[in-house]
């Protein structure tokens, strides 16, 4: 088996042990209980607030238009991928992608604590898939 297929294969049982999952439970629930969170959530709010007062005939949309309305805006202008709608003025924006970032960068890309769970997952993974195979002997299972 070649380098990138035994890599494959750890990724693989790495997501069907639920290691992948686990970890993104984990990191939610730290991004609830973070003071980013809270930051992003009074932020939010804020711009809603700012958002209805510049345009109060929002309101009258239902609540589940607006709320699409105001998601596919931000979204959109967070990924770059237009200015969001005309519709919806949207000042504050780039500051809530940046609070964001800034969080997943020191939780998740830059984080040794995280980096050193998933290299002993892995590990873990990789002993347990090669006992198993030490297992095997001529098609045989001991």
């Amino acid at each position: 088996m070649s380098t990138d297929q035994q890599i494959d294969s750890l990724i693989v049982q790495y997501k069907r042990r639920g290691f992948l999952d686990t970890q993104k439970k984990k990191l939610r629930e730290d991004f609830v209980q973070s003071t980013t969170h809270d930051e992003l959530i009074s932020q939010v709010k804020l711009m809603t607030t700012k958002l209805i007062e510049a345009k109060p005939d929002l309101l009258l949309r239902k609540r589940g238009h607006l709320t699409s309305l105001i998601d596919g805006a931000i979204t959109r202008r967070l990924s770059g991928s237009g200015a969001g709608s005309s519709e919806i003025p949207l000042e504050g924006v780039e500051e809530l992608g940046e609070l964001i970032d800034s969080w997943i960068k020191e939780h998740v890309t830059d984080s040794e604590d995280l980096q050193n769970e998933v290299v002993e997952s892995l590990q873990t993974t990789k002993a347990e898939k090669e006992a198993a195979e030490g297992q095997v002997t001529n098609g045989v299972h001991k």
